[in-house]
């Protein structure tokens, strides 16, 4: 069966992408793949000190705590244990030092933390990179229908300025301008995917499918102008015999009727298509939001590992280096 036989249900099977017959994604696997990237977005969110070095962290604190009461309050005296110990510089001395090994150890632990926490996170890395993989590849896939679609809508809409050409002899109007409708609509470039295995049967199958298009609608294109060829020029001949324009209106309705014999099928499908088109497109990919605020999860989860990074690690870090150093500041200044 010729293409303009079922033209219109012919191009939908060919674009199911763009009519929402189909999708270029498995909505269960996408979910999956969503899922399984919250997932590990949330393990990422997670702490990454553990129990063992939050024990060093409350250390480093509280000795950083009472190395700068010692100074901001003037102790001159301590208890440890059961003992009351002067507060001198040997005294001074032996706790600096001690916070600083406890800091060190500190340090030691938190980055172990944070690698051990890093090759986990390869996980949701990989999850990452597979969703935006398998996005991307709809996407592609998508846009590769949309490429031939506007070679099919601009074929379709020059076998309607054939008739439009023809009319305009007829009435002697201006000629219309040729009107790519679907140009620059895609970017894509077509050579380049041929070459790629992921799309190269789907890439020569609507090669081929817009060549018999195009053939067909070639045809009928000639048979329209071969009919309206005939009735321009019998019309000008009676224009002459009458030395004026004749009546165009029955030359019209000739016109017409060679216009639904050849082109109406074409046009018609061209007409509810770019309708049903211009509708789903408002509609579709209403999953990829979905994917976006996924990914979004994902990416905020870095700000949140470096929030904890600056509380958890930097930040006793920073106070026992000041706790250090105001308590040898008004040492020297004595």
């Amino acid at each position: 069966m010729a293409l303009r036989d079922d033209a219109e249900n012919s191009l939908r099977q060919r674009f199911p992408f763009l009519f929402g017959d189909a999708r270029p994604w498995d909505l269960a696997e996408l979910k999956i793949r969503r899922d399984d990237l919250l997932t590990n977005a949330a393990a990422r969110a997670e702490p990454v000190l553990r129990a063992d070095t939050l024990k060093y962290q409350s250390t480093l604190l509280s000795f950083s705590l009472l190395l700068a009461s010692i100074s901001l309050f003037k102790l001159d005296k301590l208890k440890i244990a059961e003992s009351t110990v002067v507060v001198d510089r040997h005294l001074l001395i032996v706790y600096t030092i001690f916070t600083l090994v406890i800091a060190i150890a500190f340090v030691i632990k938190a980055l172990a933390d944070y690698k051990r926490s890093s090759l986990i996170n390869l996980k949701g890395e990989y999850a990452n990179a597979e969703m935006r993989r398998f996005v991307e590849t709809a996407v592609k896939r998508r846009k590769i229908q949309l490429f031939f679609w506007a070679q099919v809508v601009d074929g379709l809409t020059q076998a309607q300025l054939v008739f439009t050409l023809a009319f305009s002899k007829l009435t002697n109007a201006p000629a219309p301008d040729s009107v790519l409708l679907m140009d620059g609509l895609v970017i894509i470039d077509i050579s380049a995917t041929r070459g790629v295995p992921e799309f190269a049967t789907e890439v020569a199958s609507l090669d081929g499918f817009l060549s018999t298009l195009k053939s067909e609608l070639e045809a009928d294109k000639k048979a329209f102008q071969v009919e309206a060829d005939a009735i321009l020029q019998e019309y000008e001949i009676e224009s002459s015999k009458l030395g004026k324009p004749a009546r165009w209106a029955e030359s019209f309705e000739r016109l017409e009727l060679a216009r639904r014999k050849s082109l109406e099928p074409w046009i018609a499908a061209r007409d509810n298509l770019i309708g049903k088109f211009a509708t789903f497109s408002f509609e579709d990919q209403q999953e990829l939001p979905i994917v976006q605020a996924a990914n979004d999860v994902w990416t905020k989860t870095s700000s949140i590992r470096s929030i904890y990074g600056l509380t958890d690690v930097l930040a006793p870090l920073a106070l026992s280096g000041l706790a250090a150093g105001y308590v040898w500041w008004h040492q020297l200044r004595q």
